[in-house]
């Protein structure tokens, strides 16, 4: 019941509208368009 994760999708295109739309809901609280992915991953969970 306590357990969190991340979903994690990599490749530009995430961050295009047609693709966020077609997302469930819910699923994308924040896209970040980033060339060093393992950092931004880093921060994410270091502000969670």
């Amino acid at each position: 019941m306590d357990d969190r994760g991340i979903v994690l999708l990599l490749g530009a295109r995430f961050a295009e509208q047609q693709y966020r739309d077609a997302m469930p809901e819910g699923w994308l609280r924040e896209a970040i368009v980033t060339d060093d992915p393992l950092e931004a991953l880093r921060e994410l969970w270091r502000e969670h």
